[in-house]
């Protein structure tokens, strides 16, 4: 029998005590279709039936991997104060501008709704001033009301305003250069369950999988990875970065926009607001959303005579590291970086051959961010150290 009995086996117990109380009753009376017994027996059954439906479906959401749907709700805000993502509005940037200089200054103030052509809805975030004389184009920074990936608006759509703006002028225009993004609908009911799964090993304070946790937890981010600055001995030096993206980083990734550019600090800056219950105390953490292109380094080094060859490669693979890591969004990894960087390590006797791969530039698309870690450096060789002469007096001893 499952752990919860089916109909038969709830008509067969029906069956089994209605034999047992009146000897007077057949089995085959019972189990005959039509029959008054037979009618009792399935209806005692199927009493049974739904409160052991009732029961399973009860016992299935005390589990996380068995709930399901309000259920998987109930429990995770109940059992660990965590909610579903809602569905985040789509952001972006319209272009104000007329076709003679304004006569006059005036405020496009924040609020002031714009809509599409197909009936979509944004409003502007920040208050701003279209200057006296000017015709535009004034880039402002709008939401759309709704939220949800279908609110988000194509090139050239958001172009009527609604109502009207104090002192502006008839033929002030308004239009959207680039597509919004960032809107997104309600995480996906496993997206959820794997977060509430991971919720111990992340309910820690400061650790690297809290922090993740707290950044994909953001409405908008689809991916996040960290990278923790290190010192010269590959020790944490109390500094990490994150990098987070969204459902169009990856799209937009060569892409030059400002409007995304703008749209994407607007994440960073929630991701980062977002960090204030799980980060260290005192410890500093940056935001940047991009592409994470991982780029392993072969070195192969020479070392002076009297260093130590372990804690020197060390050393180098390092500064490596922290050159790397330092790099911005779309800016080009190159040998000659890597080799300034060794000439700063004491102990290294730098040619300018110590870069065995990559063998040429890392070029990056616009929003890809070139990182490595000291996992991903190596040291392929150690050449023979070169001696260090220390006395010049050949009668010395």
């Amino acid at each position: 029998m499952a752990d919860f009995p089916t109909y038969n086996d709830l008509f067969r117990t029906a069956r089994d005590e209605m034999l047992a109380r009146n000897t007077r009753i057949r089995r085959d009376i019972i189990d005959r279709e039509g029959t008054d017994a037979n009618a009792i027996a399935a209806a005692i059954a199927g009493v049974g039936d739904e409160l052991s439906l009732q029961l399973a479906n009860l016992c299935a959401g005390q589990f996380i991997d068995s709930a399901r749907d309000t259920a998987l709700r109930r429990l995770a805000f109940d059992r660990y104060g965590l909610s579903i993502k809602s569905a985040s509005a789509a952001v972006g940037s319209v272009q104000f501008s007329t076709t003679a200089p304004a006569p006059v200054a005036f405020t496009i103030p924040a609020g002031t709704k714009i809509q599409a052509v197909d009936g979509k809805q944004y409003v502007t975030t920040v208050e701003t001033t279209f200057d006296q004389g000017s015709v535009g184009p004034l880039s402002v920074a709008v939401r759309s009301v709704l939220a949800g990936v279908q609110q988000m608006a194509r090139p050239g759509s958001l172009t009527n305003l609604v109502g009207t703006i104090t002192n502006a002028p008839d033929d002030l225009a308004v239009t959207n250069a680039l597509a919004t993004s960032g809107g997104t609908d309600e995480e996906e009911i496993d997206a959820f369950r794997a977060r509430v799964r991971a919720f111990w090993s992340t309910v820690q304070r400061g650790t690297r999988s809290a922090v993740l946790e707290a950044a994909r937890a953001t409405p908008g981010v689809v991916r996040a990875s960290i990278f923790e600055k290190i010192d010269t001995y590959g020790r944490p030096a109390g500094r990490a970065e994150i990098i987070v993206a969204d459902q169009f980083t990856d799209t937009l990734v060569s892409t030059a926009s400002t409007a995304y550019d703008t749209q994407s600090q607007v994440l960073a800056d929630l991701v980062y607001a977002n960090l204030d219950d799980v980060r260290g105390l005192g410890a500093h953490i940056t935001v940047t959303v991009g592409q994470v292109v991982l780029q392993s380094i072969r070195l192969a080094l020479n070392f002076d005579a009297g260093f130590d060859v372990d804690t020197t490669s060390l050393a180098a693979r390092s500064a490596v590291v922290t050159y790397v890591n330092g790099l911005l969004p779309g800016q080009t990894l190159t040998i000659d970086g890597i080799i300034d960087t060794l000439r700063n390590v004491a102990g290294l006797i730098v040619t300018g051959d110590e870069v065995a791969s990559p063998t040429g530039s890392v070029i990056p698309d616009r929003r890809q961010v070139i990182r490595t870690s000291l996992a991903l450096v190596s040291v392929i060789s150690t050449s023979p150290t070169r001696a260090i002469q220390t006395n010049t007096n050949p009668d010395s001893v």
